[in-house]
């Protein structure tokens, strides 16, 4: 029996399986992620609102939907291709991080998935824990649907994860939704990308820390390094507040973690040459670049360091300073993917400000606008025209977080409370 409460998210999450339904069937393309991102944003808003409990069984049979309708259509990413050939590299015992795919001592081992490769001039940027699933691909001979086949269940896996979470906190249980049933999410998953592995250690560093299992949370935090190199951002809050945790544990599993990769010298691969020389969806960075040129790289991360700080210091919830500083992170990148989200989601539901939830739903549903660009891209077709889909991308956070805060303002000053202009300068996420 569906009740009323529940009905306008019922309804969405209909509408979400019918459109992935549609793209596996052929019969829409890559701009249905758009009004897609629209329904989920609306569910995600009717909890925000209204707080409706939906049955969990049912949100996750929604999901699982979404995945399979989404994978039906034979979406895949091109770096699976990348992913497994560094696996085979390392059965054959070479460091992917000091032997580029198109090293010359490498010419005996390529094949047909060589030449798919995208910039085999650069050796790999993936940390150890991402490496190992690649090596265990490999080994057991999966072709890229089989690895994204892997990584599909896994994104189901952490839906239950944050579930868990959730119910074990007191949260409301139905945010699960926030991952569960985004179009970003599901397209991360069912393109095969890797993110899923960190944003799974992040749950549990949370969900660890919240509890007082300080150690285990130390641990989570040290997979999530492993998995992504992005999740070092978060150390410095951990390290101020359990310092010995910290370096008792996180910083050994790290350094396990590289160690079977040092006697080939270079651990970085091509990372500081993806930080340096790649541009992609870089709003605010490209902004900058007319104003400071060459040293814009340098400005974008000493400001980033400011903000690490500033979260550091006055920041408590762990969930709200996950996402602030790599939601920072994001917003001065030279290059932001749409999978890069999923770091965002999976820990959205445990954020405390109602008006950063608000802030990043929209952000995330905003970033659907460049699945079409991205399609083109990887099929070699004519692309869409690129100022439309920014317009979506930096427009509707922004209407989101003016509409939220002037509705606040507004409900403030009817009852006496802060002046509206008070409210608006307290609701920057």
């Amino acid at each position: 029996m569906i009740e009323r409460s529940n009905l306008p998210v019922q309804v969405a999450g209909l509408l979400l399986v019918g459109i992935a339904l549609a793209v596996g069937f052929g019969h829409v393309g890559a701009y249905a992620a758009i009004p897609a991102a629209a329904l989920w944003w609306f569910a995600g808003h009717q909890e925000l609102r209204a707080g409706p409990r939906g049955q969990l069984t049912w949100m996750f049979g929604v999901a699982l939907a979404l995945h399979v309708g989404v994978a039906s259509s034979g979406f895949q990413s091109n770096d699976l291709h990348r992913y497994l050939w560094e696996g085979t590299v390392q059965l054959h015992g070479f460091s992917p991080y000091a032997t580029a795919p198109d090293a010359a001592v490498l010419t005996p081992l390529r094949d047909a998935r060589f030449n798919l490769v995208a910039f085999p001039e650069l050796p790999s940027i993936y940390p150890p824990l991402a490496q190992l699933t690649f090596l265990s691909a490999a080994a057991a001979g999966w072709t890229e649907t089989g690895y994204r086949n892997g990584i599909i269940l896994a994104s189901l896996a952490l839906t239950g994860l944050i579930a868990l979470w959730l119910r074990a906190t007191g949260r409301p249980v139905d945010r699960v939704l926030f991952y569960a049933w985004s179009p970003v999410a599901v397209l991360a998953a069912v393109g095969g990308h890797i993110d899923v592995l960190m944003a799974a250690a992040l749950v549990g560093f949370v969900w660890a820390w919240e509890s007082g299992r300080f150690r285990l949370a130390g641990a989570m935090l040290g997979v999530g390094v492993l998995a992504k190199t992005m999740a070092l951002l978060l150390i410095p809050w951990a390290l101020w507040r359990r310092p010995r945790v910290i370096l008792a544990i996180t910083v050994p599993i790290v350094a396990l973690g590289y160690a079977p990769y040092l006697k080939a010298g270079n651990v970085l691969g091509s990372l500081l040459t993806f930080a340096g020389d790649f541009r992609f969806n870089a709003t605010a960075y490209e902004a900058l670049l007319p104003l400071l040129g060459s040293a814009t790289g340098l400005f974008a991360a000493t400001l980033l360091g400011f903000w690490v700080v500033w979260c550091m210091l006055r920041v408590e919830s762990p969930a709200d300073m996950v996402v602030r500083v790599l939601g920072g992170l994001l917003l001065l990148a030279p290059v932001v993917h749409y999978w890069y989200a999923t770091w965002l989601l999976a820990v959205l539901p445990g954020v405390r400000s109602a008006r950063l939830r608000v802030f990043v739903l929209a952000w995330v549903a905003s970033l659907a606008a460049l699945v079409p660009l991205y399609l083109a891209i990887a099929n070699g077709t004519p692309q869409p025209s690129a100022m439309p889909l920014i317009a979506i991308e930096l427009g509707l956070p922004l209407v989101a977080l003016a509409a939220y805060t002037l509705r606040e303002a507004a409900s403030r000053k009817s009852h006496g409370e802060d002046s509206p202009c008070a409210t608006i300068a307290s609701s920057l996420p």
